[in-house]
Order: C-alpha cells, then sequence, then structure tokens
C-alpha cells in the first residue's frame, strides 16, 4: 500500500484533497499536517511518530512526503529530512521520498503529484437515486456564518452535481455576533427541514436537544467544505471510520 504525507499547506489544499482523496484520508494511506497558522508550522512530533508507524508496516511501499516550503520556516525542510533520516532504517523498511513545493496554498499540483505517484481518486459519484435513497424525502437547511464560502461551492468542490442540490437544499446565512435567537430558531426549522448542515464557526454551538430535532440528524464541522465532506460520507454509506456519523446527541 502506497502511504502520502502532505504537510505544512494551508486549508484550501485540505479542501481540494478531501474532495479527491476523502477515503484515503480516512484509511490513513494519505496523512495531512496542515499549517498551523501563518507562523506556526504543521505539528513535526506527530509526523515523527506517524512516519515511524507507517515505516513499521512493511506492508506500505513506498512513502511520499510532499512538504510545502514557507518562506520564513526554512528551518523545517532540514528538520523534516532529519526525522526521515533517524526513522528509516538498514532493513526492507519503505523507501522515503520528500518532495517539495514552493506555493502552500496551491492545491492542484498537490493532487497531480498525489495522483503521479499512483495514490487514486476514490470513485465517489453521488447519483440523483443515491441522495432520494439517503434523504428519504426530508430537505436539507445548510447554514453558516456570513463571511463564510458558500455551500454551493463546497457541493461543487465535492463533485456534487449542482442539478442534484435544487429545491431540496436551502442556504441560509448568519451575521457572526447578532445571533441571539439563532438556536431557538433552528429548533423550529427542524419542523421543516430533516436534515441540517451546520458550519458553526462564527456561530452558536448547536446544544444535544437542539439536534435530536432533526430527523436525519446534523453534519457540523468548522467550514461548509468540511461539513459537505461528513453529508458526502454519509450519502455513500461509508463508515465511522471513514466519516464522523451525523450528530445526533
Amino acid at each position: 500500500m502506497k502511504v502520502a504525507f502532505v504537510l505544512g499547506f494551508y486549508n484550501p489544499v485540505e479542501s481540494a484533497l478531501r474532495a479527491e482523496f476523502g477515503a484515503e484520508l480516512s484509511r490513513g494511506c494519505l496523512v495531512w499536517l496542515g499549517q498551523q497558522s501563518r507562523n506556526r508550522p504543521f505539528n513535526l512530533n506527530e509526523f515523527r511518530g506517524r512516519l515511524r508507524q507507517t515505516l513499521n508496516d512493511s506492508t506500505c511501499d513506498p512513502i511520499l512526503v510532499l512538504l510545502a516550503e514557507v518562506r520564513g520556516q526554512e528551518w523545517v525542510k532540514p528538520s523534516v529530512e532529519g526525522i526521515v533520516s533517524s526513522s528509516e532504517s538498514t532493513g526492507s523498511q519503505p523507501r522515503v521520498v520528500i518532495s517539495t513545493l514552493k506555493n502552500a496554498q496551491e492545491s492542484q499540483s498537490v493532487v497531480t503529484l498525489l495522483k503521479e505517484f499512483g495514490l487514486e481518486a476514490r470513485n465517489d459519484a453521488i447519483t440523483g437515486v443515491m441522495l432520494s435513497t439517503f434523504l428519504g424525502g426530508a430537505t436539507v437547511l445548510c447554514v453558516r456564518a456570513m463571511w463564510q464560502p458558500n455551500f454551493a461551492d463546497a457541493f461543487r468542490r465535492a463533485r456534487i452535481p449542482a442539478d442534484l442540490c435544487g429545491e431540496q437544499f436551502i442556504e441560509r446565512t448568519i451575521h457572526s455576533g447578532q445571533n441571539p435567537n439563532l438556536i431557538r430558531e433552528l429548533c423550529e426549522a427542524a419542523c421543516q427541514y430533516g436534515v441540517l448542515l451546520y458550519a458553526w464557526k462564527g456561530l452558536r454551538t448547536m446544544p444535544a436537544d437542539a439536534k435530536r430535532r432533526f430527523a436525519k440528524g446534523v453534519f457540523e464541522a468548522e467550514t461548509p467544505a468540511k461539513v459537505v465532506a461528513l453529508f458526502k460520507n454519509g450519502v455513500l454509506g461509508l463508515s465511522p471510520t471513514q466519516g464522523r456519523k451525523p450528530s445526533r446527541g
């Protein structure tokens, strides 16, 4: 089994990887460790631990490390090379190949290199029949803060055709810090909508009793892209280890 590590890139790259390689991320053959902030690189200790664990698995061969070279963090590359060198031995372990990219926000180059490496994107097309079966006639309420990217773009990046997200999907935007009645309004909306897609960053935390009101469950995460990734896993019927189940409280 081929394994790839993607290190030090920013969130737009993670969103693209989840759309293209969601199953590989879930199975652990693609490991994402993103930039923690503009001034803080990815967790090097976590990389060390995950790499050693992978090297101990003789079925993993080879291993690709894709590293973003971020300005002001020139020390990170020799640190990664040192971790790789100290983790490898002269036995029959997999060979580790390090490849670097200058643009930490450009996702297409990362996707292309992963495909060239042989990490195959999953066949995860969503059909109208699949969506209809999953929803069972329920409508979907998509809620995000006003400043968040819209759900339509998230569905497009996740390769869920726009014509499948018609009148059954209603998007609502909320002003951050101006939503004292949001939870009550969402509870009331559960009478009309069976599913809630909730990008909670900038909004209020959903209490368990509010989540239970949605008959088909609540899919929640920081951003619309992450919420849609969870929703898509649900439609595809992936197991809890491949995609978090919808929140039911």
